[in-house]
């Protein structure tokens, strides 16, 4: 199936396992975590709540918004030090 057709054969499934101080921690089926700022969960989700996650590549991302990211999450991590 086309890409654009909305089919997602290779979506993740991850359970909510708890949100914490405005940040949903996210178990996937598969192993694995990750942690995703709670207002950015869909309405209604909540502590578990199964989420079907779906990755996308931004092929219209130009080199200043790739840059951009790179540096807000450098910034990000080294607060987190």
């Amino acid at each position: 199936m086309a890409a654009h057709s909305g089919f997602v054969p290779h979506a993740m499934r991850a359970i909510i396992d708890r949100v914490e101080d405005g940040v949903a921690v996210l178990i996937f089926e598969s192993g694995g975590r990750a942690y995703v700022p709670a207002d950015q969960l869909p309405q209604g989700a909540g502590e578990g709540t199964v989420l079907r996650i779906a990755l996308e590549v931004d092929a219209n991302a130009n080199a200043s918004e790739i840059e951009d990211l790179i540096d807000k999450l450098r910034r990000r991590t080294e607060e987190h030090l």
